[in-house]
């Protein structure tokens, strides 16, 4: 069973054109259909809908007459006139009255429920004739049709910076009203609500309201019954539902954080694992001095300085694979570059992540105290436990040298030489080159992927190990949900000799929608390991089966 059914109509309203424009968007619509996502769709009986005959996840609904329907029924008794501010062609009785029929067709849709679905979207006829990013709409499709949603909710785009304007005589631009998705009980009750509130409203304007100043007035005027939520959308990105209302969250209930040295004043943070065999590794644990309060502000009660340290770890796991922590060093930061402490609001080495190359063990992080450009910019040198000390350490710099802010650069190993993950997408891999006398990365390797709104803004998180299907690591993307900063994650499988992502995990969060960051991560034979700092502290080690996560084919 997928979770969601789409709902749309196609009806020739006052124009034969109609008809000739969905004879040529057939192409698009097959490619749509060939997702396996259910769509419900009701037809003007003189559309051809035979091409898509083979299709058993489509139904074409031609059994209702869309003048003797909904809308118009409702509203055939009652006298209006027409809002001053209007297109006298494209927005006739008609067309307006068939915009408002979507409230009856999605009634119909989920009261009928063909494939038992949990979730119920209505999508805008015209968005398939005029959407400029149709590849777009295509891959997002796929990933709807793997997905399984369990939250209820009812979600409908807005401009969330328009303050809605209720004259009727104007277009109220608070509401999108191509779009909408929702649990079939709450959209059962949304539609109802909104049935009444066309009657209501032309019985209080004497007005046939614009679609979406029906919206705006039908929120105003029933708040308790509204229960709607809203995201930033238009009519071009109308489908960017927010992550959180499909993203599952991982672990159930609580976890007790890992028990670390503890250095008053600081805090554990973000902590980075490298494996050196079954049962053995180091870690790397970031220690910060500030605080990431419940309104996400960073601040320090004694100074205005984000400081870091670094505290090292051998680790050991038992035979339920829980990590042991024993031998600890607090890393001296042994770095013999041009210090500017005096003007940086961080200091130390930031995310530093651990890897193996040529015979010893390297650290990559990101500085600000070091950067003469006062920009942040990446690290790596030698990392060394025996002496607790970051050696060696050289400043990168960005193939772009003005760029504002470097993080989450990815090292990969290929015959000895050092590349780069720079950026997912497009996909780019560099190595370092000497340019007049710096270290800079030279990307040398491009690839473009498919559109796909999270791959867009994947970026680190954890090196990458390899397993059967290639080379697998941890990314993650934000997203603000309620002014506030959510970090997703997606587990990415590369190709092991081209590097270029061939699969990606659905995204996920831990334990909240909130700032949730892992560099740490293991591979295990039936499941993976993660270390997770919540809100910039309190790491907890998770394990979870390798059957909780669902893939994408790139």
């Amino acid at each position: 069973m997928k979770s969601i059914t789409f709902v749309t109509s196609f009806y020739i309203v006052t124009n034969e054109k109609h008809k000739k424009d969905f004879d040529q968007i057939q192409c698009f619509l097959n490619r749509l259909f060939s997702t396996n996502c259910y769509f419900h769709i009701y037809v003007d009986p003189e559309f051809n809908v035979m091409p898509f005959s083979s299709f058993a996840n489509v139904y074409f609904d031609n059994g209702i007459a869309f003048p003797k329907f909904g809308s118009i029924e409702l509203v055939k008794q009652m006298n209006y006139r027409f809002p001053r501010n209007r297109d006298a062609e494209l927005e006739n009785q008609s067309n307006i009255l068939y915009q408002h029929n979507k409230y009856w067709f999605l009634e119909h849709a989920v009261s009928e429920n063909r494939w038992n679905s949990t979730h119920y979207s209505w999508i805008e006829s015209d968005v398939f004739y005029n959407l400029e990013n149709r590849e777009e709409l295509y891959q997002l499709f796929n990933f709807y049709n793997a997905i399984s949603i369990s939250n209820d909710f009812l979600v409908i785009p807005s401009n969330l910076t328009s303050k809605p304007d209720l004259n009727p005589d104007k277009r109220c631009s608070k509401y999108v009203s191509t779009f909408v998705l929702g649990d079939k009980g709450r959209v059962l009750n949304w539609t109802k609500l909104m049935q009444t509130g066309l009657q209501m409203y032309i019985r209080h304007n004497r007005i046939l309201p614009f679609s979406t100043n029906l919206l705006s007035w039908v929120e105003k005027n029933n708040i308790e019954e509204w229960n709607v939520q809203t995201y930033q959308g238009n009519n071009v990105n109308f489908f960017h539902i927010p992550f959180h209302l499909f993203c599952p969250l991982l672990i159930k209930g609580k976890k007790q954080k890992e028990k670390f040295y503890e250095i008053p004043g600081f805090y554990a943070s973000n902590t980075n694992f490298l494996q050196i065999s079954d049962k053995e590794g180091y870690m790397n644990i970031r220690y910060i001095n500030y605080y990431l309060g419940k309104k996400q502000t960073f601040f320090d009660k004694a100074k205005m300085i984000n400081t870091t340290k670094n505290i090292a770890y051998k680790v050991t796991f038992d035979e339920e694979d829980q990590p042991v922590y024993q031998v600890f060093k607090i890393m001296k930061e042994n770095i013999h570059l041009p210090r500017f402490e005096n003007n940086r609001i961080s200091l130390g080495v930031e995310d530093i992540r651990l890897f193996p190359w040529k015979g010893k063990i390297m650290y990559i992080g990101t500085t600000l105290e070091y950067s003469h450009f006062g920009k942040s910019r990446m690290i790596m040198g030698t990392w060394d436990f025996e002496n607790g000390a970051l050696n060696d350490a050289e400043l990168l710099h960005p193939p772009d040298l003005n760029s504002p802010c470097e993080k989450n650069w990815i090292p990969m190993i290929e015959n000895d030489e050092l590349w780069f993950i720079y950026k997912w997408w497009p996909f780019e891999v560099g190595q370092l080159e000497q340019i007049e006398g710096r270290n800079q990365l030279v990307i040398k390797k491009t690839h473009s992927l498919p559109p796909n709104r999270w791959m867009e803004r994947f970026r680190g998180s954890t090196c990458f190990h390899e397993e059967e299907r290639g080379l697998i690591g941890v990314v993650h993307f934000r997203e603000y949900v309620q002014q506030r900063v959510v970090y997703f994650h997606c587990l990415v499988v590369l190709d092991k000799t081209s590097w270029i992502p061939i699969y990606v995990s659905h995204p996920f969060c831990f334990f909240k929608y909130e700032i949730e960051y892992c560099i740490g991560f293991k591979e295990n034979i039936q499941d993976y390991s993660f270390w997770v700092s919540r809100n910039d502290r309190n790491p907890v080690y998770v394990i979870k089966n390798k059957e909780d996560f669902s893939w994408y084919n790139v």
